[in-house]
């Protein structure tokens, strides 16, 4: 499920291969999807389930490390510069790496709610899994533009989509030899969705404030509940 939920990326990038770069009214409907779903899934499942496990204190030993992480990632990641082609290789190198880098904790996320429950496993898988498909686009899109060759695209593509099972299976390994971890990861895994949701997508979707956008979180936030 983890290697399906990466793939999701791959299928972006050759989306845009394919047929060029998607719809600005789609990809809002899109992002806002995986927003409402990824919020769904960490306020009804990973938050309680974590606060069942280990309480507060597991909230806050897997939540504020996870959090201080990627705003570090970040951080690193901002100042990088590939000055080529008016900046397009710049950007799909930079919002790839970005991408790789969040894709280790979410397949975390995969393999954790999987060791707890197969529901809640289920449930984040499709929730990265539509969420990896518009990176997928917004990677391939600038560099396409930028004039990278297709295979070069879809080899970066296949790169990042192999994070999200590397990660899948560095939480399982962690839920099969330190059961006590299991609570710390849930909480990580919901700092982590929310982080994603909050710095990523919710932006995307205010700044278009358009009803295309607005359905897609509800619909979200519906789909995660059935989930």
């Amino acid at each position: 499920m983890s290697s399906i939920a990466g793939l999701a990326t791959g299928i972006g990038s050759l989306l845009v291969l394919a047929a060029g770069q998607p719809g600005r009214s789609f990809l809002a409907w899109l992002l806002g999807l995986a927003a409402g779903i990824m919020l769904s899934v960490t306020v009804s499942e990973l938050v309680p389930t974590a606060w069942q496990a280990g309480g507060a204190v597991a909230l806050i030993k897997g939540g504020l490390p996870a959090v201080a992480l990627l705003v570090l990632l970040d951080r690193l990641l901002l100042p990088v510069r590939v000055a080529e082609r008016g900046g397009y290789l710049r950007l799909g190198y930079l919002i790839g790496t970005t991408i790789a880098l969040h894709d280790l904790p979410e397949g975390m996320a995969i393999a954790v709610g999987f060791a707890v429950q197969p529901d809640l496993g289920l449930s984040l898988a499709l929730a990265i899994g539509l969420h990896n498909l518009p990176e997928g686009m917004a990677t391939a899109a600038p560099l396409m533009a930028g004039g990278v060759a297709p295979v070069k695209i879809l080899a970066w593509s296949a790169l990042l989509a192999a994070c999200t099972p590397l990660g899948a299976a560095l939480g399982l390994a962690a839920a099969v030899f330190s059961p006590p971890a299991i609570a710390p990861l849930l909480a990580a895994a919901a700092a982590a969705m929310s982080y994603v949701v909050v710095r990523e997508l919710l932006p995307v979707v205010w700044q278009e404030a358009s009803w295309v956008s607005l359905l897609g979180l509800v619909l979200g936030l519906a789909a995660g509940r059935l989930a």
